[in-house]
């Protein structure tokens, strides 16, 4: 007949005991280790100013990326924010439609609280945002202040300066 072995449950038992101990230890440890790596030094005013330039070098990418629709030559068409600028650069008529299509995409991230310049071959072509006396670009800029972030393509260069509250 079946003879069960007492000695063979019991060692059974044990293992998956002992395995599960293991598991659940390896578990504690990580657990600890990444609430300990995520405890930072520094300050809560330090972390929001990271984030804060974060998120102006993301919104200048996103920015030259967004689709604008328009009419060009009778037609409606898509393009990028990029190519309204080099549209702007040869015909001054649609500087009004990157001046407009500029502010509303800003004025939803930042409120009040941003200026953007965009430069042709070092001539400032549009201004759009708050209106201060902003320093010099080779000026040492506060951080308390605002932060300046800067993207470069080709013969146009944009300049997010973004307030801080």
């Amino acid at each position: 007949m079946n003879r069960i072995s007492k000695k063979g449950l019991v060692g059974e038992s044990l293992t998956l005991f002992v395995v599960t101990m293991v598991v659940i230890a390896l578990l504690l440890v990580f657990f600890f280790m990444i609430k300990g790596f995520g405890k930072s030094g520094s300050n809560v005013e330090e972390m929001e100013s990271f984030s804060l330039e974060d998120s102006a070098k993301f919104s200048l990418g996103a920015y030259i990326n967004t689709p604008v629709n328009m009419e060009y030559g009778g037609e409606n068409i898509t393009i990028k924010m990029s190519e309204l600028m080099r549209l702007a650069k040869i015909n001054g008529d649609y500087k009004k439609i990157l001046e407009s299509n500029t502010r509303a995409i800003f004025k939803e991230i930042y409120g009040g609280d941003y200026h953007v310049s965009i430069s042709f071959n070092n001539s400032n072509m549009l201004s759009v945002g708050r209106s201060l006396a902003l320093p010099q670009k080779t000026e040492k800029i506060s951080p308390e202040k605002f932060i300046l972030k800067t993207i470069s393509i080709p013969d146009i260069e944009i300049d997010l300066y973004i307030f801080e509250k």
